[in-house]
């Protein structure tokens, strides 16, 4: 059993993205259950034009990971469907 059931009502979860430096680029990455979820992308500023992110995603056990060249800080990333 868990603290918080996911029942067939309720709400899908909603992934978070998680930001870290990775050998000179940026580690963006999200959990493995939102695996059907996408990596977009936006220019700094913009929240009304999203792309897909063009990156490799690459999964793993527990999640998925994409590696952002750190010179692509004008931009903003979100996770959609």
């Amino acid at each position: 059993t868990t603290n918080s059931p996911v029942g067939p009502y309720s709400p899908e979860p909603r992934p978070r993205l998680s930001i870290a430096p990775a050998a000179g680029n940026v580690a963006v990455s999200w959990l493995l259950f939102a695996q059907d979820f996408r990596l977009e992308q936006s220019a700094l500023g913009s929240s009304t034009v999203w792309s897909n992110a063009p990156y490799t995603n690459v999964t793993n056990a527990t999640g998925i990971e994409v590696s952002v060249a750190a010179s692509a800080n004008g931009s903003t990333f979100r996770l959609g469907k």
